[in-house]
């Protein structure tokens, strides 16, 4: 969903904390977005901690992405190959897709997830940052 991305690039960019960044998106939700969120934060019990980014983008997918698309997402993940993309572009790929499947890496870092699965497809680790 590029709303989100870019939303989350902007908060990225500005160096936002996930709490930050949870407050201050009421600023940018408009219409029934904007009305979904304020009776998602009044609904919510007093005593929980802060939405965090997280929370707020599954959320935001649950409500607003109809579920044949995060099914389509997930089969795309599922079935991703590196073929002819560059390493670099393969992750970036990777990277976007992993956001829509939760269920898959629960706990794991994403980065860390294409490292061993790189890993495992070509018999080493491959240092992304050194492009």
């Amino acid at each position: 969903m590029l709303f989100l991305e870019e939303i989350e690039e902007m908060f990225v960019s500005l160096g936002c904390l996930e709490t930050q960044a949870t407050k201050l998106i009421g600023f940018r939700l408009k219409g029934a977005a904007g009305q979904w969120w304020r009776g998602y934060k009044k609904a919510r019990d007093s005593t929980l901690p802060p939405v965090t980014w997280l929370q707020f983008k599954e959320a935001f997918r649950a409500k607003f992405l109809p579920s044949s698309r995060m099914d389509e997402l997930r089969h795309q993940f599922e079935h991703l190959k590196h073929g002819t993309m560059s390493v670099t572009e393969y992750e970036m790929e990777f990277t976007k897709l992993a956001e829509y499947t939760p269920n898959l890496i629960p706990t794991e870092r994403k980065s860390e997830k294409v490292h061993r699965r790189f890993e495992s497809t070509y018999g080493k680790r491959y240092d992304f940052t050194s492009g």
